[in-house]
């Protein structure tokens, strides 16, 4: 009964994590370009959430001036992590025909850390000893209210990414769009400091005035008063039920072991 004990719990490890590493492969955030110093390609990061909401932040891309400009995109999208199939409705677009707002992708496959769209691949902005490093959502991302919806990403470089829409409450002093910067941040102190590179949202972002201090707790980053919420995947459905079916096997097996003792 040792080796079946042990065979049940390689096999859960294993199937716990094929669950994690399948369910929602596409939640998170996924760089592009040189983001430090972009080439004539430009550079950005496509984010999804797991409400089916996603954000695209571009910048740069001097070699498709003329079909696009700096911006972001906030829009709904479907993937099917078996068939890769993907489609997505851009609901707000201030970047032209960049992104997914001018023909959407029929598949997009994910491996790993790597996003492949066509022939154009993204890399997944990984966790880090730095509990910054992520992407992170503010507002009503799916219906967004007067203030505003957008999502904030940091990348382990120093490079931050911000975009944010539909802020009807400070309409007067931003727009819809997107910022590049550099930022530092100590994790000890929660000081903050950011330089905005490219701005295209107006007064809106760290762009004319960046927080003194960002504090971050597990998934909750707070910016003074303002709150945001770490982009993560959660559990689909069928991975608790798959948690409940091992626990139920793992009481059979234990069981048995008591009897045969």
């Amino acid at each position: 009964m040792k080796f079946h004990a042990s065979l049940f719990r390689a096999a859960a490890f294993a199937l716990l994590t094929v669950c994690s590493a399948s369910a929602q492969a596409i939640v998170g955030a996924w760089s592009f370009g040189n983001t430090v110093t972009p080439s004539s390609a430009g550079t950005g990061v496509l984010v999804f959430l797991d409400n089916g909401v996603y954000f695209h932040i571009e910048s740069e891309n001097v070699a498709d001036a003329a079909n696009g400009t700096n911006g972001m995109e906030r829009g709904t999208y479907t993937w099917n992590s078996t068939t890769d199939a993907f489609t997505a409705t851009t609901l707000v677009n201030s970047n032209g025909q960049w992104g997914l707002s001018h023909g959407v992708p029929p598949n997009v496959a994910v491996s790993g850390n790597t996003m492949t769209i066509d022939s154009f691949t993204l890399t997944r902005v990984q966790p880090t000893s730095s509990a910054i490093v992520g992407a992170w959502a503010f507002g009503n991302t799916a219906t967004p209210t007067a203030a505003g919806t957008g999502v904030l990403v940091f990348l382990d470089n120093g490079i931050y990414f911000h975009a944010e829409s539909e802020n009807v409450a400070d309409a007067a002093n931003g727009t819809n769009g997107m910022e590049r910067g550099t930022y530092t941040w100590n994790p000890t102190t929660d000081a903050f400091s950011a330089a905005t590179l490219v701005n295209s949202n107006g007064q809106w972002g760290f762009s004319h005035g960046a927080p003194l201090n960002v504090a971050v707790s597990g998934n909750t980053m707070s910016i003074e008063s303002f709150t945001l919420t770490r982009v993560s995947a959660v559990p689909e459905p069928s991975t608790y039920a798959m948690f409940a079916g091992l626990g139920a096997l793992g009481l059979v097996v234990w069981r048995r072991r008591r009897a045969a003792a």
